[in-house]
């Protein structure tokens, strides 16, 4: 597990995209679980409790609305770009938020401004999801991007309302969220990564094309079986995090009676737990992940129900931890499969929808226990949510059995093809044929990709490293990530005129004659294309990289 722990960093590290996002990533969510404690305590010094429920609710409705339909709009416009933007937009609502509370504004302009921060984050969250296969450099690498994501749900969990209490506790909410602003306009400036296209080739059809969208990654849900079972493991995960602030207070007074303090040691046990399945998450790397999947879900709900015959803190700590850990395997096993099994043209909006499942889950969770607990008490309250995993895993026990051996859309390939020039206006249905046709190859540093006078029989497309171009005995251009090399000798009857050899070790999506030269066929602006990056790097169009 050490070695797997330590490789997984290595990895991250060596991705220097996939590092800037996550951490991004980890201050939008530092930021985001800090403001909810600051708000919550702002609206509860106003109005007492019924008021910071109403808040919390208020938050999260216009954000399951709003959220999908800006997320498709602005797929249009580039992942990368849409990303880098709601966070922006997260961190500026976030900066008004303190400003209102700090100046003495109405208590409407401060709710205002934190829906606007939530409904950010409500586009932001899907993105980064989408974002993951598309600066990978190998399938193998999207788990590890996955666990890394866990690993920063939970420090933000753990630490936003860690420093919130604390500025809280100094200076008031005020101060709060004046700080986390600041925290959080560190992620529009960590997250600008290298642009991709993906979605950027999409028609703008206005706000009917966006819901036209939103109706076709629908129509995929419900089209394919997988997608359907997997949604099921989301949604419980988010009834079980909106439910576990009042089950945590029903814990702490009822069950072990330590008074409603306690709630918040137990509530940090949970998040706890958090951090605990992220790492036993690196385990899932390269392995199949349906199994670990159901297990976890099961193995969370069994804790759940635990909690209801408690009879010590101790217990019910290591029980929150367990169900915490949990949760978080669960989350990365659903998300890497609904990645490997969502196409790339509906991507954005299928992970926008899920988002705003998330947010109807954590208002059901909230919502649900009160309700629970009329019919028939504390008890009642933490089976009736334990219920949930094994009522999931038993309607979709058929279907994860085969669900690694059908979740195998190449998204990986598929985003660094689309973000090649020549390929970006390349339809979803002749670009997945492309993708599963290329295949990976790793280039030692110094050894030669090709040579001049060799007869071209492949299109080479960088996916790490960097590669210098030459001719004759002159250096006349590097390459790395996102861009390829090759296709002159493919287009025209020539020979290789330069030879590209790896500076350093290199990965490589290769793509034989007949697939490439398919692909130009099936789509006119892609062949025009190829012909136009051609024409650029030779004027007498006879001329290979």
């Amino acid at each position: 597990m050490h070695r797997t722990f330590t490789r997984l960093l290595a990895q991250v590290a060596s991705n220097r995209a996939l590092s800037r996002l996550l951490v991004a990533y980890l201050a939008i969510i530092l930021a985001e679980y800090g403001e909810w404690i600051a708000l919550l305590v702002y609206a509860y010094e106003r109005g007492g409790a019924a008021t910071a429920g109403l808040i919390a609710v208020v938050q999260l409705i216009p954000s399951s609305l709003l959220a999908p339909l800006i997320s498709a709009r602005g797929a249009r416009f580039g992942v990368a770009r849409m990303l880098l933007a709601s966070y922006l937009a997260a961190a500026l609502a976030l900066a008004c938020c303190a400003a209102t509370i700090l100046l003495g504004a109405p208590a409407l302009a401060v709710y205002a401004s934190a829906v606007g921060f939530t409904v950010s984050l409500g586009v932001a969250r899907p993105l980064h999801s989408v974002m993951m296969p598309l600066v990978v450099r190998r399938p193998e690498e999207l788990t590890t991007a996955n666990v890394a994501t866990s690993w920063c749900e939970g420090l933000g969990t753990l630490a936003g309302p860690a420093i919130a209490g604390a500025l809280i506790s100094a200076e008031g909410p005020g101060l709060a969220v004046a700080v986390l602003a600041a925290v959080c306009l560190a992620a529009p400036l960590l997250a600008r990564v290298h642009p991709l296209r993906a979605g950027a080739q999409v028609q703008d059809g206005g706000e009917a094309g966006a819901w036209k969208d939103l109706i076709a990654a629908a129509k995929v849900i419900v089209s394919r079986p997988n997608t359907r079972a997997l949604l099921a493991y989301p949604a419980g995960a988010a009834a079980i995090e909106g439910a576990i602030d009042l089950l945590v207070v029903l814990l702490a007074v009822k069950i072990l009676m330590i008074g409603a303090g306690g709630a918040g040691y137990l509530s940090a046990a949970f998040g706890a737990g958090g951090l605990i399945g992220g790492a036993a998450a690196v385990g899932l790397v390269g392995r199949r992940l349906a199994v670990p999947l159901a297990g976890a879900a099961l193995l969370g709900g069994l804790a759940l129900a635990a909690l209801a015959l408690a009879s010590t803190t101790i217990v019910a700590v290591v029980l929150l931890v367990i169900v915490g850990a949990s949760r978080t395997v669960q989350s990365v096993a659903a998300q890497t499969l609904l990645q490997r099994s969502t196409p790339l043209d509906v991507i954005v909006c299928v992970f926008a929808l899920i988002e705003s499942m998330r947010d109807v889950g954590l208002a059901f969770g909230a919502l649900v226990v009160p309700v629970l607990v009329s019919i028939g008490g504390t008890d009642t309250a933490f089976i009736g949510m334990a219920s949930f995993a094994p009522i999931a895993v038993l309607a979709t026990a058929g279907r994860l059995c085969r669900i690694d051996e059908h979740a195998s859309i190449p998204v990986v390939e598929m985003g660094l093809l689309r973000n090649l020039e020549i390929f970006a206006a390349l339809p979803a249905a002749p670009l997945e044929t492309l993708a599963r046709e290329a295949i990976h190859l790793a280039v030692p540093g110094q050894t030669p990709i090709i040579r001049e006078g060799q007869q071209g029989d492949s299109y080479y497309a960088i996916t790490d490293g960097e590669v210098v171009v030459s001719r004759g005995d002159a250096e006349i251009g590097r390459m790395g990530r996102g861009e390829g090399f090759g296709e002159i000798a493919l287009l025209y009857p020539v020979t290789r005129t330069a030879t590209v050899i790896a500076t350093e070790d290199t990965t490589l999506l290769s793509i034989d004659r007949d697939a490439f030269l398919t692909a130009l066929h099936a789509s006119p602006p892609v062949n025009a294309a190829a012909r136009s990056v051609a024409a650029a790097y030779s004027p007498d169009e006879a001329m290979t990289r």
